[in-house]
């Protein structure tokens, strides 16, 4: 009977964590087409001659800029709002799977994406108002938000890929569960873990798969399980 009512609630969750690997992946798709491979290299360069003291130069690439570049970040705060959303929403979905039965790791994770979610918003609001300083050219302002900008980043971006290793070593933990309900195998989750650690090195977009092993429903509803099936996978 428990377990039903488990399954039940799993089941309309579930729905929420879709809608949550959906904008993540817009999201994750044009942070990389438009920050990764337009923004960085002309912002790094940017920060490098004012840090150095060459202001006419600065001031002559921020007068100059293309038009892609001069509205890519109005692009990129989009991007980040559908971004805050995502991880606002698997944040959600972590809160109330652990009211099923509370796992110490899951309870990491949702302290993580609650942190990357306002760093996120954060990222958001700057960006924002760096494409308003990118319209009217404004060196001061401009020079102000990049530290802004590259801490909110790089403080979401940590957390979030930290959250996708704290989910991957949870399933690790709920190998036996998995192993008999979604016939996961050691390799599996392995893959996992090892995803995890490459959203640390190279980007959070290996976030995903993990989400979306995550979401399968066999994975996604072995959670009504825990502390059913055996004190595994517990904290």
């Amino acid at each position: 009977m428990i377990v039903r009512i488990r399954l039940a609630y799993l089941r309309a969750l579930r729905k929420r964590m879709k809608i949550s690997i959906i904008l993540f992946s817009i999201s994750a798709s044009m942070l990389f087409a438009v920050s990764w491979l337009i923004m960085e290299p002309y912002m790094d360069t940017l920060l490098l001659l004012l840090q150095a003291g060459e202001y006419d130069a600065a001031e002559r690439m921020v007068t100059s800029m293309p038009p892609l570049i001069r509205y890519s970040p109005a692009i990129i705060s989009v991007a980040l709002l559908l971004m805050a959303t995502s991880i606002g929403l698997l944040g959600y979905v972590t809160h109330r799977i652990m009211r099923i039965e509370y796992m110490m790791l899951l309870d990491m994770v949702r302290l993580l994406l609650f942190v990357a979610t306002l760093a996120c918003a954060a990222a958001t609001i700057f960006w924002a108002y760096l494409a308003e300083a990118f319209v009217s050219k404004n060196l001061e302002r401009i020079s102000a938000l990049i530290p802004l900008i590259y801490f909110s980043d790089k403080m979401f971006r940590l957390c979030l890929a930290a959250s996708g290793v704290a989910i991957s070593v949870q399933l690790v933990r709920l190998r036996e569960i998995l192993s008999k309900t979604a016939r996961t195998s050691w390799e599996k989750l392995t893959v996992l873990l090892i995803l995890s650690i490459l959203a640390f090195i190279i980007d959070i977009v290996f976030v995903l798969p993990i989400l979306v092993y995550m979401y399968r429903r066999r994975i996604f509803l072995s959670f009504a399980y825990v502390g059913i099936a055996g004190r595994t996978g517990q904290s």
